[in-house]
């Protein structure tokens, strides 16, 4: 934190401001994706998603700043990578959840009384 200046203007603010921008639009497209509550799994994936993504935006940060653009075409293609890594796995997450909600009798009322055939009356 810097000391004299305006709140809007400290850096530690405008991180706090666009994590929570970003959580925000992260979860509404979870909700929207998703048919029930998060998996621990999932949790645990976007935690490593966010670190790695984390860790290379650094590098490519300290790569730029040295004018090194070896490093920084590296940092790039490892973004990349990981993001369709986390896609993949998040699609599949999301097709196993939907499956698993999905995969219920199919025309068959829960609530419905089964038909009695015969016996004593």
């Amino acid at each position: 934190m810097i000391p004299g200046l305006p709140r809007a203007n400290r850096p530690d603010a405008d991180r706090a401001e666009r994590k929570s921008k970003q959580r925000d639009a992260q979860r509404e497209q979870l909700k929207s994706s998703l048919k029930g509550p998060m998996t621990e799994a999932m949790r645990q994936e976007l935690r490593r998603h966010a670190q790695r993504v984390a860790r290379i935006e650094r590098i490519k940060s300290l790569a730029t700043e040295q004018k090194d653009k070896d490093a920084t075409e590296r940092a790039d293609k490892l973004l990349a990578k990981e993001n369709a890594r986390h896609d993949k796995w998040m699609s599949n997450a999301i097709a196993a959840s939907t499956t698993t909600n999905t995969n219920k009798p199919q025309g068959v009322d829960p609530n419905a009384k089964a038909e009695v055939k015969g016996g004593a009356k």
